[in-house]
């Protein structure tokens, strides 16, 4: 049986990819942060770990160079995070409004007014 390691700190996403790959057969374990992760590597043997783009006290990409060290046979798969758990960044969110993009998703209706404001100078 093929084991899939899931790393993900919001247990509601960790929940729905454990329910959706057991279903397909394979056997997951949960792991919700980057040092259970390197745990469960030392512990299981696994096909896939599943990493979220962003991790509380490290980076995907040294969680992956720390798997790839312990367990170079393991494929990394990265998971974007939901919108209202990632990072954004005020560069993204200024470029987005000069070309007219919408940003009533990304910040409050006051914020995107002023932004506009400001870009018609």
């Amino acid at each position: 049986m093929s084991s899939v390691l899931i790393v993900n700190e919001i247990s509601t996403e960790r929940e729905e990819m454990t329910r959706a790959l057991e279903a397909e057969g394979f056997t997951v374990v949960q792991a919700a942060s980057a040092a259970e992760a390197v745990r469960e590597i030392w512990g299981g043997s696994f096909l896939v770990a599943i990493i979220p783009t962003l991790l509380t006290g490290t980076t995907s990409t040294s969680l992956q160079q720390q798997l790839v060290q312990m367990a170079p046979e393991i494929e990394s798969i990265y998971m974007f995070s939901s919108p209202q758990y990632s990072f954004l960044s005020s560069s993204g969110v200024k470029e987005l409004a000069m070309f007219g993009g919408d940003l009533n998703e990304l910040v409050p209706q006051p914020v995107a007014a002023r932004l506009e404001e400001a870009l018609k100078r």
